[in-house]
């Protein structure tokens, strides 16, 4: 058991709350992937073991990190989950970032920069540039939400996704294979933690992968028993 309590680090120093959290009052900001919170449901059910806290923003609520590890132990019916509390806005404890999308095209097929723009014809602020094989799109304005819709939309579109063999994330794009890849990378702007608590908040959650939190909270293990969030103990 998690006593709400003051626990202190000792690779960062950093004073941190890690207590027990009611599923109801926490609050994702991004989609999740279906296969892979069965993945997370998976492993925790045949471990039995729950190795991370989520990180939240301990003011709203807000899921920073855990999202998937959230949606698998709601689907498993827990009533109470570990998480680590932080003042989010205030402090630079997380960091965030965004990942750089890469569609990694079918049999050297050529996507040409103005089908790319008609595809992204919502997004204001779309740069569309060619480097070697791949287009690079940059977009540098407009409301996030929209922004990210779109790139959703995006990737439920047939006529596009039928030519992707597949999406791959990076934290940076690397240009010296990105030119010898037929390929489109979409980078979209950068997105402030303001707008994380606001998707969380509003209910409208960025799409997968959208955002990219950088902490060493992340390498804090508790290991606590599935059961123990389950049932009777939670009362």
């Amino acid at each position: 058991m998690i006593p709400a309590k003051t626990q202190r680090i000792a690779q960062t120093g950093v004073g941190l709350r890690i207590f027990y959290a009611d599923p109801g009052d926490l609050k994702p900001h991004e989609e999740s992937i279906y296969e892979r919170i069965q993945q997370v449901r998976l492993s925790l059910v045949k471990t039995g073991i729950l190795r991370r806290p989520l990180i939240i923003d301990e003011k709203t609520g807000v899921i920073i990190d855990g999202t998937h590890r959230y949606e698998a132990l709601k689907s498993i019916g827990v009533c109470r989950i570990p998480v680590v509390g932080v003042d989010y806005l205030s402090e630079d404890e997380v960091r965030i970032a965004n990942w750089v999308r890469v569609y990694v095209l079918k049999k050297n097929l050529d996507v040409d920069s103005r089908s790319m723009v008609d595809l992204l014809a919502g997004v204001r602020g779309v740069d569309v540039n060619r480097i070697g094989k791949a287009l690079v799109v940059s977009i540098d304005a407009g409301d996030p939400q929209k922004i990210y819709r779109e790139i959703a939309f995006l990737e439920k579109n047939p006529a596009f996704m039928n030519n992707v063999d597949r999406i791959v994330f990076r934290p940076r794009i690397n240009y010296l294979v990105l030119r010898r890849t037929p390929s489109i990378a979409i980078i979209p702007p950068p997105l402030g933690k303001e707008d994380v608590v606001k998707a969380g908040l509003s209910g409208k959650p960025f799409p997968p992968k959208s955002t990219r939190h950088l902490t060493i909270l992340k390498r804090l293990e508790l290991r606590i028993r599935v059961k123990e969030l389950i049932g009777d103990l939670c009362s």
